[in-house]
């Protein structure tokens, strides 16, 4: 089979190695228009052809089936209302087209990363294996997300790099709600996530603010030091590294007006 896909996509005959599909590949690119398949053999009208698309979801692009493609032995053309895409076929015996508004899904248009002054405690704990004191960092981290309008939900992430000679982790921040009070009184801390990599998701056209903790274990003392957490967003493929820094004074205590906190950076 034979096609032409929308200006900037390519027509991809035998789509995923399957000798009956076909498809229009745009790389990294959405895109809506008129997709015309010119067929080897004639169409026989009691044989629908299945139609889908790739549209964006939770967890990445994702195939949502749309209804097949019929047509009347009677007609030459038979339109069909989706809510994806257009898509015309053309047969020697007859046409079918798909006729659709252009639905955008949202996506983030920023991200930023930022620490409060008083949100950096730094402790001793005492370790369970030898029960010697380490110490002991933790971050209360504030994400705030834009999303442009469109459909559906907008995502980005963020990771962390901790500073030499530490174990960094993400941990989750839940809401503290007292019973017979109204609204929320501050954070606590949740579970680690795994893999240091945290999705932030938020509705379309709307900025949504939210927290998380970063937990560092030093196995020495990290007085006199200036520790780096390096952060990593990727915002709608916008990949972004904000470094944080830490200034410990030589009595081991936090000198927060030369660290970097109260500072954001859009990613």
């Amino acid at each position: 089979m034979t096609g032409a896909c929308p200006p900037g996509g390519s027509f991809v005959a035998d789509y995923g190695g399957m000798q009956n599909e076909a498809g229009c590949s745009f790389g990294a690119t959405t895109n809506s228009g008129v997709v015309t398949i010119n067929l080897a053999s004639p169409w026989s009208c009691s044989s629908p052809i299945s139609d889908s698309v790739v549209v964006a979801g939770p967890a990445g692009p994702q195939v949502v089936t749309e209804p097949d493609l019929t047509c009347d032995v009677n007609a030459t053309t038979t339109t069909t209302t989706t809510t994806t895409t257009t898509t015309t076929t053309t047969v020697p015996s007859s046409t079918t087209t798909t006729s659709v508004p252009s639905e955008t899904p949202c996506q983030c248009q920023q991200l930023v990363i930022s620490i409060p002054a008083t949100g950096v405690t730094i402790s001793l704990v005492q370790t369970r294996n030898t029960g010697v004191h380490v110490p002991h960092a933790t971050l209360f981290v504030r994400k705030a997300l834009n999303c442009l309008p469109g459909t559906g939900h907008c995502y980005a992430k963020v990771s962390v790099d901790g500073p030499a000679g530490s174990t960094t982790r993400i941990h989750t921040a839940s809401p503290i709600v007292k019973a017979g009070s109204a609204g929320t009184h501050g954070y606590k801390e949740g579970a680690p996530i795994k893999g240091l990599l945290l999705t932030c998701t938020g509705p379309c056209g709307t900025p949504v603010v939210g927290w998380f903790y970063v937990q560092a274990d030093f196995k020495s003392s990290i007085a006199g030091r200036t520790l780096d957490f390096q952060f990593h967003t990727d915002c709608n493929g916008h990949h972004l590294v904000q470094d944080i820094r830490l200034v410990i004074r030589t009595n081991g205590t936090l000198n927060k007006q030369a660290s970097t906190l109260g500072v954001g950076k859009s990613g």
